[in-house]
């Protein structure tokens, strides 16, 4: 039984669990190999990802699933060089069977989520739409958010406000969320009320503005960091 002050803890998921960037950069050169083959036209992964920043910033203030944003940006690419948006969506099979087809942990990522999952409430709570069920890892969380869900997201009060009420839990100091993006995650938790873990494993220089409560650099501190952290009473 793992025993720690707090009553749950969420993490970030892209860059903080699982190594979203290494995905993403698998997934964009098989689709511009596949597109390659397909019809001769080479699309390089910067081309692929600068379309699609372009059409996210189009869907901006909308729920719009990343998926979605993804095959439109498929759509621009291929009807501007002559293809049939049909070929946008075999391209985009291409693409969500390896970015969704297997799940590269972060170092240590596994190993501390196995010794979380007894004793204490665990969360995901993410931005993007590495969705844990989807990869695979689900078994590790007892609730799951995806902002994509919502016309909001971290770091937005509310998004954490959501956090608080599925895991039904009215105390947010008694909560740690865990990420690697300052703005994201600690000043979201921070403006939240929830202590805020700063996962740093590129020791990057600190903030001068966003103050994490704690800062670690291998996930495997997570665990000495809950067992011994001290938090208000309830």
């Amino acid at each position: 039984m793992f025993v720690t002050h707090f009553d749950a803890i969420s993490f970030d998921i892209d860059q903080t669990l699982i190594d979203f960037k290494a995905a993403l950069d698998e997934a964009l050169q098989a689709a511009s190999d596949w597109l390659f083959a397909y019809s001769g036209h080479r699309v390089s992964i910067n081309e692929f990802q600068h379309q699609r920043d372009l059409v996210a910033k189009s869907f901006a203030g909308k729920a719009v699933s990343m998926l979605a944003i993804r095959h439109a940006s498929f759509c621009q690419i291929v009807t501007a060089r002559g293809l049939s948006v049909g070929t946008a969506d075999l391209l985009l099979d291409v693409f969500t069977r390896v970015r969704f087809g297997s799940v590269k942990f972060m170092p240590g990522a596994r190993a501390m989520l196995e010794k979380l999952s007894s004793g204490l409430k665990v969360a995901a709570l993410t931005n993007g739409n590495s969705n844990p069920n989807k990869l695979g890892f689900g078994r590790y969380f007892d609730i799951i958010i995806s902002a994509e869900n919502f016309p909001y997201e971290k770091p937005d009060q509310r998004i954490f406000d959501v956090l608080l009420s599925k895991l039904e839990l009215t105390v947010p100091e008694r909560v740690i969320h865990v990420g690697d993006c300052l703005t994201n995650d600690v000043s979201g938790a921070n403006q939240a009320g929830l202590k805020s873990v700063w996962y740093n494993p590129g020791q990057k220089l600190a903030s001068p503005t966003i103050k994490p409560d704690f800062e670690i650099i291998h996930l495997a501190e997570l665990i000495s960091l809950l067992k011994t952290a001290k938090i208000p009473s309830a």
